[in-house]
């Protein structure tokens, strides 16, 4: 009967022996795979292709944001080019020959010639009267 009894205990005492050796087994097993090369390269290509992805995005993202502010700058300086402004009807007076910007009518006298600028090229134009806000100089 103890023969029996201690046969049963070495049983049971291997199987337990068996199963911690196991486990301890299992666990190396998956400490090996944490720290074994492939898979660490293949942890590292993965991230490698992330931030490859992440870049293009971020270039992608960065080229359209310039692109968008060329834009946005080219219609603010076609706005302010002269031409723009003469092809919305307005013009320039200038003092003939010299070319200088006439904006009072101090500027010139009678019978003066002016050149004045349009959006389609140029007129030269002789003074005929000056008026000053109502003041008329004939």
């Amino acid at each position: 009967m103890r023969l029996d009894d201690f046969s049963g205990r070495l049983e049971r005492s291997l199987v337990l022996q068996i199963k911690h050796s196991f486990d301890l087994l299992k666990r190396l097993h998956r400490h090996l795979d944490t720290v074994s090369p492939q898979i660490r390269i293949k942890e590292y290509d993965n991230k490698l292709e992330l931030n490859k992805h992440n870049l293009f995005k971020n270039i992608e993202i960065a080229i359209s944001k310039k692109q968008s502010d060329f834009r946005e700058q080219r219609i603010r300086l076609e706005a302010l080019n002269p031409l723009a402004i003469l092809r919305r009807g307005y013009s320039v007076t200038r003092s003939h020959p010299d070319g200088r910007v006439i904006m009072h009518p101090e500027q010139v006298s009678l019978h003066q010639e002016v050149e004045v600028l349009l959006a389609g090229g140029f007129l030269l134009c002789g003074v005929n009267r000056k008026s000053t806000y109502g003041e008329e100089n004939v």
